[in-house]
């Protein structure tokens, strides 16, 4: 897409370009490789993939995961992490949603479940700090990736959003697991983060142009109060 084009990436960053309605999965630095943030693309697409070390799931949908069982396959070192909540969600295609997309495919249970506030220690300083945003599902997570150069600082990276938060709207809530209750307090935990994070920071979503948290602000209704 060509607002990709426009948009500077930090170089620790690499999109993907998934086919399902523009979307986006998401290579991130870490220090002998990379993660793979939403596996919906298999292995053989990814001109990478020897590097990818581990798998994250912004949540259990399967234009988000569903090719996590082809990537175990290819290394069986690599786990697939994803918010506990979304455990049963993957393995089941009605919940996970393949039958939405026309194909009924129930996903291998995850390896590794995530907590809120978690961090996933990626090696070089870097990590991947979890929020749990559900709305779009039970599970939703954003992942703040950021670097600790040393014990009083943080350096913040980039916004990981899956589909809480797109560049102009937010996620659907009519499938399993949503919830416009859940959302409303997503979003405004989402908007209480906003005041902590620098304003150009980039906000990565799960389908659809890069945007940057100053963006949402200014423009879009969903973070107003």
């Amino acid at each position: 897409m060509a607002s990709f084009n426009k948009f500077n990436l930090d170089p620790r960053i690499k999109r993907i370009p998934e086919g399902y309605g523009y979307g986006n999965a998401w290579l991130l630095a870490a220090e002998n490789g990379y993660v793979l943030i939403d596996p919906a693309v298999p292995p053989e697409k990814v001109e990478l993939k020897d590097q990818v070390m581990a798998l994250i799931a912004t949540h259990g949908h399967y234009d988000h995961v569903g090719k996590a069982d082809a990537w175990r396959s290819f290394n069986r070192k690599l786990e697939l992490m994803i918010h506990e909540a979304e455990a049963d969600m993957i393995m089941d295609k009605t919940l996970n949603a393949s039958l939405f997309f026309g194909r009924g495919i129930d996903i291998a249970k995850p390896d590794i479940l995530l907590r809120d506030g978690q961090e996933i220690e990626l090696g070089n300083n870097l990590f991947l700090r979890v929020f749990h945003t559900p709305g779009h599902t039970r599970g939703s997570c954003c992942f703040l990736y950021l670097s600790k150069p040393d014990a009083e600082r943080e350096n913040y990276i980039a916004l990981i959003t899956g589909d809480t938060v797109f560049a102009t709207d937010i996620g659907r809530m009519d499938l399993a697991g949503g919830s416009e209750e859940q959302m409303r307090r997503s979003l405004a935990r989402l908007r209480k983060l906003r005041e902590e994070l620098p304003s150009d920071l980039p906000v990565l979503p799960g389908h659809g142009s890069a945007t940057t948290l100053e963006k949402l602000q200014k423009n879009y209704w969903f973070m107003h109060h």
